[in-house]
Order: C-alpha cells, then structure tokens, then sequence
C-alpha cells in the first residue's frame, strides 16, 4: 500500500521516494553542496550586479552563464561559436578549456540547450578543478536523469538545474500558480483542469510517472495569476529540464508511481 502524503516534508522523508525523485547516484549531501555552490555563485553574480543598479535576484531570471562569466570570471572568455564541430563522432555543443580559459557554446543548437551547456560547463568550472578539457554533447531528457551517467556530468548537470532554476525561485513561482506541491495519486479533476487547462482530466494524470506529470505542468500557463507565463517561460528552460527540478525538490509527485520514471 501506498504512503499516504499530507505534506510536502511527508514526501521528501519517504526513503523510496527520493530515488524515483532523483533519478541519478549522487549522494544527498553531496547534493546539498552542489546545490549551495551553484547558488553562491548566482549571489554573488547578483551582488556585483548591484553595484550599477538596484535589483532583486528574481530580477535577473532568466539567468545567462555569459553574464555570470561576465560578471564574475574576468580572465575567462564566453564563446559562442556558429559550431563546434564534432569529436569521437558525436555533435559537441559545449567546450571548457581550463588551459584558455574558455568557455563554448555552439550557437547552431536551440537557445535552451545552449543555456543549459552553459550552466552545465560552469558546474565543471566550479566542481571539478581537475577536468582541464571537456566536449559536450547535447543534453537530452535521458542524459539528464539517467543513473549510468557519468558521476562528474550528474554533478554538472544539478548545479545547471539550480544556477538556472534557484530553489527559492522555482517555489515562490510554483506556489503562486499551484500550491505547495502537487501529488498526480490524489489530484482530482478540477485541479487537474487548472494545472492543464484543460487538457487532461485527473485519471489521466494519475497514470502519469512524476516527470511525466512535471512537464505538463511546466508546460501549463496558470488561470488565476496575473503573470500568465509558464514555467518554463519563467526560468527560460526547455519543459525536460524543469521538470526534472521540480520532482527533484519535491514539488510534484505520484505517491502511486513511485520508483517509475520516464
């Protein structure tokens, strides 16, 4: 049977939980560092910001890895090459080259997978000093959340996921438009018509995994906010990649579903 989930700590304590939440093999505190480390970074991108104007960190959403190697690493270059090319037969849209100080990112992919190389090669900047030459492919949903990813990409790819999508953000936006947390198992159809507009009714949803269900959501402009914008509009990511935060931080779920994954 089932736990039943009153709260959104009731989920994020369940012990099985958090491996259909996650998705990947990096341990919980190291997690917690990755995710302080990415949003030190963005506050004291923000903080520099502040010296010429007066603004919120909310302000600068959507956030820009040009303008934190701007704004931060002086002695470093941000590159966006029409293409890089390729290495080992595959496409690269990323590069960091410790030896030139270099940062790239081919501008003939779609601007959200270039965002997201960009955060993902300033993870590799700040948490793995001894990488001195990477080439990235292009991320997709399986790369994002896929165990047998290499360690040292999951760690990159979790500080992409809060340099871009900040945990206090994400919930001050997601409680704005949906409460605090949305369990697929218990929604029933007006919230499910309200989360959707309209698109799916609450069956439906509950036989979604919680990505599954997360990426409709991402996807779903709110009725009764004056900011119509999605959430992905918001934070300027594709639908895969905030999804993944928001089961990641516990803001949906299926307490019927859990250990599936998309």
């Amino acid at each position: 049977m089932a736990q039943k989930i009153t709260s959104l700590s009731d989920y994020r304590n369940m012990t099985c939980a958090r491996a259909d939440r996650v998705g990947r093999s990096i341990n919980p505190v190291r997690e917690r560092y990755i995710r302080d480390q990415a949003r030190n970074l963005l506050i004291r991108a923000w903080k520099a910001e502040r010296v010429r104007q007066k603004i919120e960190v909310a302000d600068i959403l959507p956030i820009e890895p040009r303008w934190i190697v701007e704004q931060l690493f002086s002695e470093w270059s941000f590159e966006e090459p029409t293409e890089i090319g390729t290495f080992s037969g595959r496409n690269v849209v990323g590069v960091l080259d410790r030896v030139a100080k270099r940062i790239e990112v081919a501008a003939n992919f779609p601007h959200r997978i270039r965002r997201f190389t960009g955060a993902h090669e300033l993870g590799h900047l700040i948490l793995h000093p001894k990488m001195q030459l990477l080439r990235e492919s292009p991320l997709t949903g399986d790369g994002l959340q896929n165990r047998h990813t290499a360690p040292a990409e999951q760690e990159a790819n979790v500080f992409a996921a809060e340099l871009l999508m900040p945990t206090r953000i994400v919930r001050e936006s997601f409680e704005r438009r949906f409460g605090a947390f949305i369990d697929g198992a218990s929604i029933d159809d007006d919230t499910a018509f309200y989360c959707t507009n309209g698109a799916f009714c609450a069956s439906e949803l509950k036989e979604k995994s919680p990505v599954e269900l997360a990426m409709i959501i991402a996807a779903a402009s709110p009725f009764t906010t004056s900011d119509s914008r999605t959430l992905c509009e918001i934070f300027d990511v594709s639908e895969i990649a905030m999804a993944i935060q928001m089961v990641d931080l516990g803001f949906v779920v299926n307490s019927m579903r859990t250990g599936q994954r998309l």
